[in-house]
């Protein structure tokens, strides 16, 4: 009998033992694993476990060469990491990551930061002239002081192409977008989205917080995008982008938007170009509040807005505040409950849903060669409830 409750006493020791050393193994990930490959353009490395980002995010001598994601990988580990702050980013203000991620449409999920006293916060803290390209990121839980994205926390001179997040970004001051925090000085955006919850102070935007770069040298981009997101902020707050002065063309935004002052569906302030694009945002601000734009200052063209708008000073259906030029742009007066804006027309919801509406404004429709060849815009049923929908959407 003494023998059985020794033996037993010894299984008990061995198995907390192990369960000690499966704790330290979360909690201490190590140095991580080297990825295959040698980092060249034609011998990437191969990233395809979550120890292979590890390695990436501890090895700053790797952040100027190639990558090529291979599997899809959890990253729930992450939670554990850095004494409980979580994943440590791939690049930060001073060593930016400038070489070449493609993530081949494999998934992240699950990715966890919270460095609420730090920024530059991201999958990617900081980039600098770099490509990141077919990432895909679920689930993510990111909280960071300033410039706060799920994939990049700010993009110089980069670019960020067919990227995507779900999840919750916070920012416990400024800058902070679904995907991207800043993008800046020639960084482009091209075909990428977010359905992130984001929550912030100013330039707070459910794809992007900041879009800035419009010197002819640096001229920032971004098209063929969307966000579908619950957007929180104080100002500059918007559906797509917080604050822009670069230029925007056909995208869209659909959520809702809450703030106090430059509040707007798709951009909460605009100083760029915004053509093509539209939102089915609902707006809430105080000050300068627009279904589309909650204050402009330059060219806004054949774009529209169809969604609720509540507010106090400078508030329209179509933008708030305007300073610039409206062209061939429309807001929808019922869903709205706007009569009035500083710039654009007003429609009533079958007119919304008239393509000759928009064609006799010059907008370029499929099936149509009157306004151009480029075919941006189409009208069906299937998509947007009859109300116009960009071509690239049917790609979704």
């Amino acid at each position: 009998m003494k023998f059985v409750k020794r033996y037993l006493k010894v299984i008990v020791m061995v198995l907390f033992i192990l369960f000690i050393l499966g704790c330290s193994d979360i909690t201490d990930p190590g140095e991580g694993m080297i990825p295959e490959g040698s980092g060249t353009y034609n011998d990437p490395f191969l990233v395809r476990y979550l120890s292979n980002i590890r390695w990436i995010c501890l090895n700053s001598d790797s952040w100027d060469k190639h990558f090529l994601q291979t599997d899809n990988i959890d990253a729930s580990d992450t939670e554990y990491w850095d004494d409980q702050w979580g994943f440590i980013t791939i690049g930060n203000e001073d060593k930016k990551f400038s070489g070449v991620y493609n993530g081949q449409d494999y998934h992240i999920k699950n990715l966890y930061i919270f460095k609420r006293y730090s920024t530059y916060i991201g999958l990617f803290g900081a980039t600098d002239r770099a490509i990141i390209e077919n990432v895909r990121l679920i689930n993510i839980d990111v909280t960071g002081n300033s410039k706060v994205g799920a994939l990049i926390g700010s993009s110089t001179q980069g670019y960020t192409i067919n990227c995507e997040s779900s999840g919750r970004v916070i920012a416990i001051n400024d800058y902070a977008g679904g995907l991207l925090g800043t993008n800046n000085e020639g960084s482009s955006v091209i075909s990428c989205s977010s359905t992130c919850h984001v929550e912030g102070s100013n330039k707070i935007g459910g794809l992007i917080g900041l879009h800035s770069g419009d010197d002819i040298w640096y001229q920032s981009y971004l098209g063929n995008s969307y966000a579908r997101s619950i957007v929180n902020g104080i100002d500059d707050v918007g559906g797509l982008i917080g604050y822009s002065s670069a230029y925007i063309e056909n995208c869209y935004s659909v959520g809702s938007v809450h703030g106090e002052n430059g509040v707007g569906g798709l951009i909460g302030s605009n100083g760029s170009n915004v053509i093509n694009s539209y939102s089915f945002s609902s707006v809430q601000g105080n000050q300068n509040v627009g279904g589309l734009l909650g204050s402009n200052g330059d060219i806004v063209e054949n774009s529209y807005c169809s969604g609720n708008i509540t507010g106090t000073f400078e508030v329209g259906g179509l933008i708030g505040y305007n300073a610039g030029s409206v062209n061939a742009s429309f807001w929808d007066m019922q869903v709205s409950e706007m009569m009035y804006s500083n710039g654009g027309v007003g429609l009533y919801t079958h007119q919304m849903q008239t393509q000759s509406v928009f064609t006799d404004a010059g907008w370029d429709f499929v099936n149509e060669d009157v306004n151009g060849i480029q075919n941006i815009w189409v009208m069906t049923s299937d998509i947007n409830s009859g109300f116009p929908s960009l071509r690239w959407q049917s790609n979704e």
